[in-house]
Formats: structure tokens, C-alpha cells, sequence
């Protein structure tokens, strides 16, 4: 017989105080270690969870009983989870595995999940409201210990910036007055924001109220290049227009397109990352072809059905839905001859397998992009080669920081977080120690594919090296400070340099225990001695370090500063 506690699926909610219902039931988690618990596992579920990781993810400071109130409340957990289970019996909910805990969802089971799947869409005001409609309250609230402090700062940032994206696309709809409304509170809240601040003299400005917008400059703290450069177009009354330039470079690509089209069939394939000029090479090289143009709709996923014979050409194919690219291959196989546009996409490879000609848009040369900016070598410069981001800021004047934040905006949100710590990271790293940087692997191919990032030569950078910078001084510090850490134990599980993992130990105050005194303990002979000397103080100087620890990390500084048995720089450190 099942318990009414046990009908139907489970559902787990973190986005308010941590909940779990089964069937409209809410099931009683009980103290706040519990529902700590439940959270760790809740994030991580489908995947085992450690032993080590829920001890650092509850403690600062694991206590020695630790393994054994981790397994008393899983224990209540399971109760609560499944009440008709047998006593002793295996959980089929929550199980225990050799290497610590798993805790099984529903694909829809969670609502971080559910987060997640709709930061994807935050082109759409929809999604961005549906997200927003997640929240029940601060999330993890009365959750005490590292993983909950850790999560409650991640996921008010991503509130906030879906709040700051939502003003963004009122402002792309014309709807000036009620941006202008929102980010007056936004703005108040958040007055160390510069792009609030921005957003909201824009939106002052576009609905006829340049005074206040300037007002507003003068009310925050100390303004960014940006934020001066829009006063300045403020009080002049000087708002960019887009210069008029020709089409350049891509002379093979467009001889090939023109080719193809002077006798179309089968199916030509053109791909690149956003700004890439996938349109304006449709357009340059079908000037004068007679044939049907169509967008794919990125609210629908639709494709309309062609009208008339000849040449088909769809841009945007990347919004297409599944219905959309079967279509798609229905009309390739009765012989209409098509032309697609597209960012990548993985998902499209079976469309793709089918054509005949691919067209894939890398940079632009340095010599194109001058010709495009008329010879400013700063657009040159910033751009990376993309003309999307060349005219932008042609468009903008030079706001260099307008520009970038257009651009992260229109990445995939789940791309922001992992990019961030690759932004903390530096401004040149190997391709093991970006991929070490977030977990997964998905993302840092999404991020080379939409050439945020580039790899050559064995080496990753910043297509823009705008993008790492504004990302960087976008972080809050308390936020900084946290992805700091979490760096640098992703960092030390990778077995990356340890120098970058102390750095980043050092750049977010981590406390030095735990891990952290253990990693230092066994890595300090290979470290710099002068980024040694500093993490061996910074760990004695916290008060709360365990005796046994201390002494044998304070030997380790002594030997290092011992006259004569030290290098020169560490010396100069002590």
C-alpha cells in the first residue's frame, strides 16, 4: 500500500525556503541542517553528491562528527521522502552510493531547473517574467553554512539581472515610460550599478525627461566611461546615427553563394556566431537572384510554407522548432532548393549533414573591419574581427561599454555564470584550466561556437577582450569573492597550477580550513615562495584554524623564512 506521502512525483524548490512536495503534499524536511542537506543534493540531483562535498557545503569548519550527522539527517530525510518505506530498507528516492549520496528529480522536479531552461530564452519578456515568477522569497532562506550563503548571492544576481534584462527589452518595445518606472526603484536599490544607472537615464531620455537623466548621473557614486559618455550625448542632445558603409570582405564566400544561386539546389548551409554577417551575405550576394526570403520566428520556432517555385532562403535557422526542420527536410526531398542562416547549433547537424555547400563565418580581417569603421583602429581593435560588434560600436560612438553589455544579453544566460570565472581567470589561459573553471563541458564548447570565446594556438582568450573586462567590473564584490573560491577548489580538484589556485584562494579571502588547510599543507614546496609566504599567513591569521594545522603550516612559513634557505623573493615577501 503506498502512503499518501508517497504519490506521485517529487518536487523540489529552493527559490524561497528549501520545500519538497510529493502530489500538492508538502513534506516535512525539519531543521535547517536537513533542509541543507536536502538542498546540496537537490542541485547535484541524478548525480552522486559526496560525502566531502556536503561537509564543506555545511561547515565552515567540518566538525569531527561531521560523517555522522550527515548520515543521521539523510536518514530523516529518507523518512520524510518516502514514510511507507520499510525500516532498513534501501531509499529508491534518496540513496546511498559508495561515494557519498544521490537524490533522484523529474526533469521538472526542480526549480533551478526550471531556472536554468528559461535563462536560455531571455530574448523573450515572457520567459524573463516566468523566471522571475520562480522566486517565492530569498532563496534557501533560515539555510545556514557555505553552499547556502554561496547559492543565496549567486541566484540574487541572476534576479537581478533578470530584472535589469526585463528593462532592457521594455526599452526595445518602445515602452520607455514603464522602464523608466522599474528602474527608478532598480536603480535606488542597486545605486553602485552603473548599468541601472545607464538604462535608466536611457530610458529618462527616450520618454522626454533628459533633465531627470541627467539628475540621475549625478546622484550615483562615480561614473564609468560609459555612463559619461551617454551624459555627454545627453546634454548635447547628440544621439548616434548609424554610419553608412558598403558591404566588405568575404569575397570567397560571397563568389561561392552567387554561384550557387545562379543555379540552385540541394541545400547551402551558412553559419556563424552572432554579429558573423550571415544576413549580409545573404544579401550582398542575392541582390538581383530572384528568390523568397523568409525569418524564422524566434517566438514560434515556425517556418512559413514557401510561396511560388525556385530559391528558398531562411535566416535565423537557429530559433527553428523541431516540426520547423522536418519540414525542412520534406522540402529538400521534393526538390526545393534551399539557402539556411544559422548560429550553431548542435542539434541541427542532421539538417546540416544534408548540404551541399557550408559557408562557416569566421573573423573578419583587420583590414575589412578599418574599412567598415572608416579607419578607427579602436573599433578595429575591439571588435575581434566581428562586424556585428564593429558596427555597434560604430552605431554607439565608441561606448565600448554599451556595446558589451548588448552583447552578453543576448548570450544564452547560462553562459554568463561560466564565463564570468573564465573573465576571473585572466586575459590568456590553457584550454585545461578554462574547462577546469566551471563543471561540464557543454558550455565551453557553446562558448567557442558562439565565439565568445577563441582557441588558438593552445591558448583561449576573449574574441573581445571588452567582454572579460565588463563582466569582470560587472561582479558585485561580494559575488567576486565567492566565485574566487569556488574557483580555486575547482582549480585544486583539476590539479591545475597551484600558484592559480592560491591566487585565487588569496583573491577571495578563503577561509583556510578544511580543503583548503589540506591543499595548502600538501602543494606549499611546489608554489612561488613569495605567493606561498602569503597564503601560509593569510591562514595562520584566522582564528578559527585548527590547532594541528596551524602548527604544521606555521613550520612551513618558519622553514620558508629561515636566512639563507629562502629565495630572494620570498624574502622580499616576509
Amino acid at each position: 500500500m503506498t502512503a499518501e506521502g508517497d504519490a506521485g512525483p517529487l518536487w523540489a524548490g529552493l527559490l524561497g525556503p528549501v520545500e519538497a512536495r510529493r502530489g500538492g503534499l508538502v513534506l516535512p524536511l525539519g531543521s535547517a541542517g536537513r533542509q541543507a542537506v536536502f538542498a546540496l543534493l537537490a542541485m547535484g540531483a541524478g548525480q552522486v553528491v559526496s560525502r566531502s562535498r556536503l561537509e564543506d557545503g555545511l561547515w565552515d569548519r567540518p566538525p569531527a562528527s561531521a560523517a555522522r550527522i550527515i548520515q543521521t539527517y539523510v536518514g530523516d530525510l529518507r523518512r520524510a521522502l518516502e514514510p511507507s518505506r520499510a525500516r532498513w530498507t534501501s531509499g529508491q528516492v534518496l540513496r546511498t552510493t559508495e561515494s557519498g549520496y544521490l537524490l533522484d528529480l523529474p526533469d521538472d522536479g526542480l526549480d533551478v531547473r526550471d531556472l536554468d531552461r528559461l535563462l536560455a530564452r531571455t530574448t523573450d519578456i515572457a520567459a524573463v517574467d516566468a523566471a522571475l515568477a520562480l522566486w517565492r522569497g530569498e532563496p534557501l532562506s533560515g539555510v545556514t553554512g557555505p553552499f547556502a550563503e554561496g547559492q543565496r548571492t549567486r541566484l540574487a544576481e541572476i534576479r537581478l539581472t533578470l530584472l535589469e534584462r526585463r528593462t532592457r527589452l521594455l526599452l526595445d518595445a518602445g515602452r520607455a515610460g514603464d522602464a523608466a518606472a522599474e528602474l527608478t526603484v532598480l536603480a535606488a536599490e542597486h545605486p553602485d550599478r552603473d548599468s541601472l544607472r545607464s538604462l535608466l537615464m536611457t530610458a529618462l531620455a527616450a520618454s522626454g525627461r533628459p533633465a531627470r537623466a541627467i539628475e540621475v548621473f549625478h546622484e550615483g557614486g562615480r561614473p564609468g566611461p560609459g555612463l559619461r559618455a551617454l551624459h555627454e550625448r545627453i546634454l548635447t542632445g547628440t544621439q548616434p546615427a548609424r554610419v553608412a558603409s558598403g558591404y566588405v570582405g568575404r569575397t570567397a564566400e560571397v563568389a561561392a553563394l552567387r554561384a550557387v544561386a545562379a543555379r540552385p539546389s540541394g541545400l547551402v548551409w551558412i553559419e556563424g556566431p552572432i554579429g558573423a554577417g550571415k544576413s549580409a551575405l545573404l544579401r550582398e550576394a542575392l541582390t538581383g537572384v530572384t528568390h523568397s526570403c523568409y525569418e524564422v520566428s524566434e517566438r514560434t520556432g515556425d517556418l512559413p510554407e514557401p510561396v511560388g517555385a525556385g530559391l528558398v532562403v531562411f535566416d535565423d535557422l537557429q530559433w527553428a522548432g523541431e516540426a520547423a526542420l522536418r519540414r525542412c527536410v520534406r522540402w529538400l526531398a521534393g526538390g526545393t532548393p534551399l539557402i539556411v542562416a544559422t548560429r550553431p547549433r548542435s542539434d541541427l547537424a542532421a539538417l546540416r549533414d544534408h548540404a551541399t555547400l557550408v559557408i562557416t563565418l569566421g573573423p573578419l580581417a583587420d583590414q575589412d573591419i578599418a574599412a567598415l569603421a572608416g579607419g578607427d583602429l579602436a573599433v578595429v581593435r575591439e571588435s575581434g574581427g566581428n562586424p556585428g560588434f564593429a558596427a555597434a560600436l560604430i552605431d554607439a560612438a565608441g561606448d565600448v561599454d554599451r556595446v558589451v553589455q548588448a552583447r552578453v544579453g543576448m548570450l544564452p544566460a547560462v553562459l554568463v555564470e561560466p564565463l564570468r570565472r573564465v573573465a576571473l581567470l585572466g586575459t590568456d589561459r590553457a584550454p585545461t584550466e578554462v574547462r577546469a573553471a566551471h563543471p561540464g563541458t557543454e558550455w565551453f564548447a557553446e562558448a567557442l561556437a558562439s565565439d565568445v570565446l577563441r582557441e588558438a594556438e593552445g591558448r583561449v582568450r576573449f574574441a573581445q577582450p571588452s567582454v572579460r573586462r565588463v563582466l569582470v567590473e560587472g561582479l558585485p564584490r561580494a559575488v567576486r569573492v565567492v566565485l574566487h573560491r569556488e574557483l580555486a577548489k575547482d582549480l585544486a580538484a583539476a590539479h591545475i597550477s597551484a600558484d592559480l589556485v592560491v591566487t585565487h584562494l588569496l583573491e577571495g579571502a578563503a577561509p583556510m580550513h578544511g580543503w583548503a588547510a589540506d591543499w595548502l599543507a600538501n602543494n606549499v614546496d611546489v608554489l612561488t615562495p613569495a605567493l606561498a609566504v602569503r597564503a601560509l599567513r593569510h591562514a595562520i591569521a584566522q582564528d578559527d584554524l585548527p590547532a594541528p594545522a596551524r602548527t604544521e603550516l606555521t613550520a612551513s612559513l618558519v622553514r620558508l623564512l629561515l636566512p639563507g634557505d629562502t629565495p630572494e623573493s620570498a624574502r622580499v615577501e616576509a
